[in-house]
């Protein structure tokens, strides 16, 4: 018999038969511990005729305008993917055009546009394909450049003395101490009052003032395997900004007989500037041998193409490096 006050059972039917409801009030708190005690996770899916979706296609575009450049080493250039969230560019040589084909480097960020390789002498193909994760982009299509165990002269100067004012415009050149181009020391050559009437900014406009300068001693050993480039360095300035002027440059390889196709700049102002003209790959449209490129027969022509009357060029430095391969 229950004490006075004691709380009393109670019971229900179930179909199990009369169930004490502090029993099931016990077992509902040891299935919540149970039920909470275990992760789970949960997903809402939904249907409805009301409800669209859409899924757009990416592609990852490659880089475009691939060139190499070779020598010494490889100059790998392209324009930059139009893919603009990339994260870079891959870069891949072979041996041969088919392949296979190794990884070797890649090129950050994306906008980047350049690469240099230097492996062992010998041709090599690369292509390039744009990446972001482990998402990578088609390849472009090859291309290739030859590693040759190349060098350079280093940059030579002419020989105090050996210049001349040639043929075109007021047929003086630089009159104005032609001698100071053959050092960088500040001390220039002037041509003044440059050209005569209908002078122009063609290298080739007969009323335009040339000068020509030779004497480089490039020190080249007596038997070479070919030469790969030339460069020419011009420390030039103007004495004022009027008008448009460029200055242009030609070889010779036979004393002056005959001359290269002229490459020029455009001067970019009244102080006195360097210009870089052909390149350690560039030989100016010419095949060249040793003995061409002699203090006898190698010479350099300056021309002096502006649009304005009075105008005074200055020419500081006329030096010539030559890349060749022994």
């Amino acid at each position: 018999m229950l004490a006075t006050g004691a709380p009393r059972a109670r019971t229900i039917s179930s179909p199990f038969g009369r169930v004490d409801r502090r029993l099931i009030a016990v077992a509902a708190l040891i299935l919540a511990v149970v039920t909470v005690a275990a992760p789970i996770s949960l997903a809402i899916f939904t249907s409805s005729t009301s409800t669209t979706g859409s899924f757009a296609a990416a592609t990852l575009a490659p880089p475009t305008s691939v060139s190499a450049t070779g020598g010494s080493s490889v100059t790998l250039s392209w324009t930059a993917s139009a893919s603009t969230g990339a994260t870079g560019t891959i870069v891949e040589r072979a041996t041969a055009v088919g392949g296979p084909y190794s990884q070797v480097g890649t090129v950050t960020p994306v906008s980047a546009t350049s690469f240099n390789d230097s492996p062992a002498v010998g041709t090599y193909w690369y292509r390039l394909s744009t990446y972001i994760g482990n998402w990578q982009s088609a390849t472009t299509s090859p291309v290739s450049a030859t590693v040759t165990n190349s060098t350079s002269t280093g940059t030579k100067p002419c020989i105090s003395g050996s210049n001349a004012a040639d043929t075109g415009g007021n047929g003086n050149g630089y009159e104005g101490t032609p001698n100071n181009a053959c050092a960088a020391d500040g001390a220039v050559a002037t041509d003044a009052n440059t050209g005569t009437a209908g002078r122009s900014t063609s290298c080739t406009n007969a009323a335009n003032d040339r000068h020509r300068f030779w004497g480089y001693a490039f020190g080249l050993p007596g038997t070479i395997t070919s030469i790969d480039g030339i460069t020419v360095r011009a420390d030039a300035g103007m004495s004022n900004n009027g008008g448009t002027s460029n200055l242009c440059v030609e070889l010779s390889w036979d004393g002056g007989t005959t001359w290269t196709t002229a490459k020029s700049v455009s001067l970019s102002g009244t102080a006195m500037t360097t210009y870089m003209l052909g390149s350690t790959s560039d030989t100016w449209g010419h095949t060249w041998t040793a003995a061409q490129l002699s203090t006898a027969n190698f010479r350099v022509r300056v021309t002096d193409a502006t649009t304005q009357s009075n105008k005074d060029y200055r020419l500081d430095y006329l030096a010539v490096s030559v890349q060749y391969t022994p």
